[in-house]
């Protein structure tokens, strides 16, 4: 199976092929661009010690990032989320102050940073969508064709 990066490799080299002709227009992939990933890599050892596990990470991440479902509310025939979150503001400096961002005990009510049980905070590219074909990876290169409005793509797997 081809990693991301060679098939990334592959449909840029097939998207210069398509824009070296004068007939194809709007030359685009049906992957996306890559996204900015937070990694927190778990400390096991001060983990068991502060009783915190992975679920309590994720809780604490979910919460500072996209907020927490509290209730719902009834507008006619609609039932519509009511999300607590921080403002937009204290979000983004969510991000920078990751380290200091206060993680909930399993087991009890403290509250401890989440830089005392990782080992490393750091920032990684990933691809949101990963298109499949006959399950391995694969990518499809397309373009408008300028002329009749046919459609042209090609297939890297």
């Amino acid at each position: 199976m081809a990693d991301p990066p060679t098939l990334r490799r592959l449909a840029d080299e097939a998207k210069e092929i398509f824009a070296a002709s004068p007939q194809a227009k709007a030359v685009r992939t049906d992957w996306r661009q890559r996204v900015p990933t937070i990694v927190a890599e778990y400390d096991i050892a001060n983990g068991r010690w502060t009783n915190v596990n992975r679920k309590c990470i994720a809780d604490a991440t979910r919460r500072a990032f996209d907020g927490v479902t509290v209730g719902q509310y009834r507008q006619k025939d609609k039932l519509l989320p009511i999300v607590l979150r921080a403002v937009d503001s204290e979000r983004d400096e969510a991000a920078t102050a990751l380290p200091a961002l206060q993680v909930s005990s399993a087991l009890s009510e403290n509250t401890i940073p989440l830089g005392q049980v990782t080992r490393d905070i750091r920032l990684q590219w990933q691809d949101p969508l990963i298109w499949r074909w006959d399950r391995r990876r694969a990518v499809t290169v397309k373009a408008r064709v300028s002329y009749s409005g046919l459609h042209g793509s090609l297939r890297v797997d």
